[in-house]
């Protein structure tokens, strides 16, 4: 059967099989959507959950610093070293070769390795002559995020 009749029924059939196909390639790319966000999910999730996990051996690695430049001008109060939980520019300046030190080593971090007596400056936010922890665990991390922000992790 050859003429306008063949012509309508196969441009049917045609239509028919598109729309089928079309549909399949909807349902297809709706689940490939579904398992991207899924997987997005999944990526963030663990990247918090290593970013907490960094932070909190980090914070700790910091702290650990702290305490060391500041129980080296500790003063001896009823048999215990007591210092006064806070960092002078006389103590950060003598305590530079040891923060150096340790963040070449064990407290690996770039902004203890890289320690200056400038950075006393940046680290004491409030300008008060005086680092305090926070002051000094804010400016560890803040380094090492924007370290790792350069190298793109």
């Amino acid at each position: 059967m050859y003429g306008p009749a063949s012509d309508v029924s196969c441009d049917r059939r045609s239509l028919v099989d598109a729309r089928a196909g079309e549909e399949a390639i909807r349902r297809g790319l709706s689940k490939r959507l579904e398992q991207l966000a899924d997987e997005r999910e999944r990526r963030e999730r663990a990247a918090a959950a290593e970013d907490e996990a960094f932070s909190a051996e980090f914070l700790f690695a910091a702290r650990k610093v702290f305490m060391m430049i500041d129980g080296a001008t500790a003063k001896l109060e009823n048999g215990r070293y007591k210092g006064d939980h806070r960092l002078s520019r006389d103590e950060w300046e003598n305590a530079l070769p040891m923060i150096r030190r340790a963040g070449a080593t064990w407290a690996d971090s770039i902004a203890l390795r890289e320690a200056t007596a400038e950075d006393f400056d940046v680290i004491d936010r409030n300008h008060g002559g005086f680092i305090d922890l926070q002051e000094f665990c804010e400016w560890v991390e803040h380094a090492e995020k924007r370290a790792n922000d350069g190298r793109g992790n």
